[in-house]
């Protein structure tokens, strides 16, 4: 009986053991678990070389930067330059209510920044160097921005390197808004790619919202961000192995971020001028497309009742080459 009584004692022993070890790692698992909610992780510090790294691709960049602008500044690339469209850019800044701001066939972003710039006592002869002032930052931030999303410092500065060469700064000096829009096309997927990396980073909302916005204010082509940009968030989201949640749920904040605002101030133009549009596009708009096009052989051919029209513009428009020459 002792030695039985012993055996059973023994297996107790091992079976409480054995239970108390299960229960103490579930115990040790479940605070990992909520020490890992509470507390976030702390992400290892860069050695050494790796901070000497980044330092030098980012000072490479600058320097690039910098470079390219002074050389754009003393070859006169930065000299303003009238084109065929400023003067209607200037008739718009102009506009004295904000029922003729939102019926001209301009969008209001140029007109307000060229008004803005003579009320503080400037003139628009320097929105070419704030231009490419500007183009410089979104170009840094460009390259934080893909830094931060794919976690290589060399990748990001392949990314940014071709940009002060691109043929888009060509632009910079014309009294037009092209190369600021496309600035602000710029500054708006860097702004997603840090949306896309830290969905808490509220500046980086801001700075998409702002940036889709003046980006269809300078120039209305620029609208197709409005829903192309959270079809990229979605795209940008899952490379980054985000759940299929988190992905609509980025996908419907980006979304209502940049259509919102596009469908508000649609709405502000029906309410004030009877359009619902961005933009009214017509009238001189198409008569600047189709009058290139005009020569007398093709006024002969138009409708009676539209030749007088087209021999006016002929005369107002285009000069003979017999009558230059003479």
């Amino acid at each position: 009986i002792r030695p039985a009584m012993a055996t059973k004692g023994t297996a107790f022993v091992e079976n409480m053991r054995t239970s108390l070890a299960s229960k103490s790692l579930r115990i040790v698992q479940e605070l990992r678990s909520l020490s890992s909610r509470i507390v976030p992780t702390v992400k290892p510090q860069p050695s050494a070389s790796e901070s000497r790294r980044d330092l030098a691709a980012l000072l490479l960049l600058v320097t690039v930067l910098v470079v390219t602008s002074v050389w754009l500044q003393t070859t006169g690339g930065l000299q303003a330059e009238r084109v065929p469209d400023t003067p209607s850019y200037m008739e718009a800044s102009r506009a004295t209510t904000l029922g003729a701001a939102l019926s001209h066939h301009r969008t209001v972003g140029f007109p307000t920044l060229i008004r803005s710039l003579y009320a503080v006592g400037g003139s628009r002869d320097a929105i070419p160097t704030l231009a490419i002032l500007l183009y410089n930052v979104g170009v840094l931030l460009f390259f934080f921005a893909v830094r931060r999303f794919s976690g290589s410092t060399w990748l990001a500065f392949a990314a940014a390197l071709p940009l002060p060469f691109a043929g888009v700064v060509r632009l910079a000096p014309l009294l037009q808004p092209d190369f600021l829009s496309a600035t602000f096309v710029l500054l708006s997927i860097a702004c997603l790619l840090f949306v896309v990396s830290s969905p808490r980073h509220w500046l980086a909302w801001i700075g998409l919202g702002l940036g889709v916005l003046l980006a269809y204010q300078f120039r209305p082509a620029a609208q197709f961000l409005v829903l192309l940009l959270p079809l990229l968030a979605a795209v940008f989201a899952r490379l980054r192995g985000r759940s299929r949640g988190e992905v609509l749920r980025l996908f419907t904040a980006t979304s209502a971020l940049t259509l919102i605002p596009f469908l508000l101030f649609c709405t502000l133009r029906l309410a004030t001028v009877g359009n619902f549009g961005l933009v009214s596009f017509g009238g001189s708009n198409l008569a600047a497309s189709v009058v290139n096009f005009l020569d007398p052989q093709l006024v002969e051919e138009l409708p009676t009742e539209s030749r007088d029209l087209a021999r006016r513009i002929l005369r107002t428009f285009f000069t003979p080459i017999s009558s230059s020459r003479a």
